[in-house]
């Protein structure tokens, strides 16, 4: 199963790379990214990238809940950010619309913005 593979990058930054656009693979992600959280030092930002470059748009009701639902035992004190890299669409592009001017927290980018999406996630700011 191909689904949502993690690949952690240097500073610590976890990268999610969607293969399919599907719920087992952000099921795949969910317990990816709750295995991640839980060994992760208390002192220490969550800094991570959700890339749907291969897969697109996942299915975004569901993908919200799953996040909702691992973030609430392990961010809600935590320095964190969020990329999201996505290849376009109409979806993505209006997350990316409504998100980015209003929320320092989650940008939406598109590949060819991944390394100023990576400048943007270690920022001072967030630590």
């Amino acid at each position: 199963m191909l689904g949502c593979e993690l690949i952690v990058l240097e500073n610590n930054i976890h990268q999610f790379v969607f293969k399919e656009a599907n719920r087992k693979s952000v099921d795949k992600f969910a317990l990816l990214l709750e295995q991640s959280l839980a060994n992760l030092d208390d002192d220490e930002p969550w800094l991570t990238i959700i890339d749907m470059t291969e897969s697109g748009m996942i299915p975004l009701r569901y993908g919200i809940k799953k996040i909702n639902d691992v973030s609430k035992h392990y961010l809600e004190n935590r320095p964190n950010r969020t990329l999201v890299i996505y290849a376009g669409g109409p979806m993505a592009q209006l997350g990316s619309a409504l998100v980015n001017p209003i929320n320092n927290m989650i940008k939406f980018m598109t590949p060819d913005q991944f390394e100023q999406g990576l400048i943007w996630l270690q920022e001072e700011s967030v630590r």
